[in-house]
Parts: C-alpha cells; sequence; structure tokens
C-alpha cells in the first residue's frame, strides 16, 4: 500500500496511481477510490478512473460484463454528483450506457 505524505495533493496521489502497474486494476481503483475521497473535485482523476474502470470491464465475456455494467453505472453517476459540467464525462457515460 502506498503510503500518501498529503491526502490532499494531487500531485501525491498521481504519482502513486502511476507507480502502480496497469495490469493490478484492483490495487489502482482503491488508489483512485482513496483519492477521490479527498479530491472529489478532480476531473483528472474521476477521468482516468471511469476510463480504466470501462477498460476493465471490458476484458470479460458478454454474461460477466452484464455483471459489472450497475457498478459501472453507478460510479458514472457518482462522477457527474462533482463533473455535471464537464462534458466530456457525459459524453462517455452516454456511449458507455448506449452499449
Amino acid at each position: 500500500m502506498h503510503g500518501i505524505s498529503n491526502v490532499y495533493s494531487f500531485r501525491s496521489w498521481w504519482n502513486a496511481i502511476l507507480a502502480t502497474p496497469l495490469d493490478n486494476f484492483v490495487e489502482r481503483a482503491s488508489l483512485y477510490k482513496r483519492a477521490i475521497s479527498y479530491l472529489p473535485g478532480s476531473y483528472k482523476l474521476w477521468f482516468h478512473y471511469l476510463k480504466e474502470t470501462r477498460q476493465f470491464v471490458k476484458q470479460f465475456d458478454l454474461l460477466e460484463q452484464e455483471e459489472h455494467f450497475e457498478a459501472v453505472n453507478e460510479l458514472h453517476e457518482k462522477s457527474l454528483v462533482y463533473m455535471h459540467k464537464m462534458p466530456r464525462i457525459w459524453l462517455d457515460y452516454a456511449k458507455f450506457m448506449a452499449q
């Protein structure tokens, strides 16, 4: 587990996330969740967390994707509480829902 020196510093969280291998989604997701709990207004954190989550779910077959669909949908909706003025988040959400 990464020790974050300043939990209110975007750079501290971002460095910890980048230091975690891309193939370790569970740990990266945990870092994103923790980072967002301290910095809920960070577009960059939300954007990359949502993107990586969608990519992670795509690797499963269709039946398993359906199981994860609700969780990814809820994550998008939660992000829109803070990112409601960010069109890229809305567009990605609409594209995800259309699948």
